[in-house]
């Protein structure tokens, strides 16, 4: 399986902390994954605090984003690190 996440943009969201009323930021980056399904489809992740969302393109996902989680079952970081997919260029 040859997975490749297309990021397309960002938002930024703004919550309300319920415990300290202060206001939170979050970057969500819009995406869609290409690769696992017959057609692509729509995701969103989570950009680490005080990081830049990456530029609209085609990437692949570092294996650093897998890790064994509870029970050894695979898991996925909710803040994905991700590899630019290099254009490979085509001789006429």
């Amino acid at each position: 399986m040859n997975l490749k996440i297309e990021v397309v943009g960002f938002e930024e969201r703004e919550v309300v902390s319920k415990k300290t009323g202060e206001i939170m930021r979050f970057k969500e980056v819009n995406a869609y994954v290409h690769g696992c399904a017959k057609y692509p489809f729509a995701i969103k992740f989570d950009v680490a605090k005080g990081g830049n969302p990456p530029a609209p393109g085609m990437y692949e996902l570092d294996p650093s984003n897998f890790y064994a989680g509870d029970f050894g079952k695979l898991s996925v970081r909710g803040q994905l690190i991700l590899k630019p997919v290099l254009s490979s260029s085509k001789a006429a």
